[in-house]
């Protein structure tokens, strides 16, 4: 059997987000032992991993051209659709709180006033909303991206 390079591409591709999302998942147990730094760094590699493969993507598209959807069975194609809206909430969701975590110096020392350690607090329950938004539609993202993909093996010849 021979592998259509789209799918073998789809194949990787899921493989990479399943990575993101165990990468995200062990930066949250990292920030619950209070390990600031290993959680920046495995959210900033989750985060790294998702953009490499939105490059990948566009030379995706490029050198191989979109998937014929009208090909699809309709079930599938409400799957991918659920996905991309996902993904959407995934990207969006954690480039808040990459913004919130790096805008509002949250790995800094507290500052000492009470102005100061409320507004902390506010940006710190925002980062942590948009981190787990992010992380919840990435494993969702994951669970439709597998379901598409076993879509498009099940159409191989």
């Amino acid at each position: 059997m021979d592998l259509d390079p789209k799918v073998a591409y789809w194949t990787a591709a899921l493989a990479n987000m399943l990575a993101a999302v165990g990468l995200a998942i062990f930066g949250v147990r990292r920030i619950r032992r209070a390990n600031i730094a290993g959680h920046r760094r495995l959210m900033k590699t989750a985060a790294i991993l998702v953009g490499l493969f939105l490059v990948s993507y566009v030379a995706k598209v490029a050198a191989l051209g979109r998937e014929h959807l009208e090909l699809w069975e309709p079930r599938f194609v409400t799957a991918l659709r659920v996905h991309e809206a996902l993904i959407a909430v995934m990207v969006l969701a954690g480039a808040r709180a990459l913004y919130l975590a790096t805008a509002h110096r949250l790995a800094e020392p507290v500052p000492v006033t009470a102005d100061d350690l409320a507004r902390r607090a506010r940006t710190a329950r925002s980062h942590r909303r948009a981190g787990w938004t992010a992380l919840v539609s990435s494993a969702l993202g994951a669970v439709t991206a597998a379901y598409v993909l076993y879509g498009m093996y099940a159409r191989i010849p």
